[in-house]
């Protein structure tokens, strides 16, 4: 069984507090590097700086900032205690960046 039922809200509390401190936890196939997969301590600060950078990146509309946080740690919480993902679940959270890089691009060309 893929999706687990003995789910208790200490485990998600927990997984949650590690999702915000390891952002690239859950989100292994999204974040390969060809040639760094044996090397798990430096895939893991690329792939923390990677998504950091996308939050740091939207920091000037803290309108669109926080959603980007708040996505990665919900779906790499879901990701490590409900549900496996795979490459096409993880993808999801790339269009959602795209989308609010593109809205945010759109609001500075209305101001």
């Amino acid at each position: 069984m893929l999706f687990r039922s003995d789910l208790k809200i200490e485990r998600l509390v927990t997984d949650s507090v590690e999702q915000i401190l390891q952002p690239s936890r859950g989100f292994e196939e999204l974040l390969v590097f060809p040639g760094v997969e044996h090397v798990p301590s430096l895939f893991g600060l690329c792939g923390h700086v990677l998504l950091l950078s996308v939050v740091v990146g939207l920091w000037r509309r803290p309108v669109f900032a926080a959603p980007a946080a708040i996505a990665i740690v919900t779906l790499g919480t879901i990701f490590a205690c409900i549900y496996p993902s795979s490459l096409r679940h993880e993808g999801l959270l790339l269009v959602f960046f795209m989308g609010l890089y593109w809205m945010e691009a759109e609001s500075r060309n209305d101001r």
